[in-house]
């Protein structure tokens, strides 16, 4: 399956509940290694929000996905 890695991702939603964006996403590793910069980063978020809906979701992440979509591929010249 690979490495996993939990992903942090901070939501603002909309008052009327239909939108939601991600304001911030952090690793696992990053919080580790700068855990108040993680709860500034969500007391940030509950600060320039407009609606005051924010949640923080946590999510698993294949890292090797992540690389992978860095390495170069190969795209096939066509015709037109």
């Amino acid at each position: 399956m690979g490495t996993i890695v939990k992903i942090h991702l901070i939501f603002e939603a909309a008052d009327d509940g239909d939108a939601a964006w991600l304001v911030d996403a952090w690793d696992e590793y990053s919080i580790d290694g700068n855990p108040e910069g993680f709860d500034e980063a969500v007391k940030r978020a509950q600060q320039q929000s407009t609606a005051g809906r924010i949640r923080v979701i946590t999510t698993l992440l294949n890292y090797e996905k992540v690389l992978a979509a860095f390495e170069p591929t190969e795209i096939e010249a066509t015709d037109v």
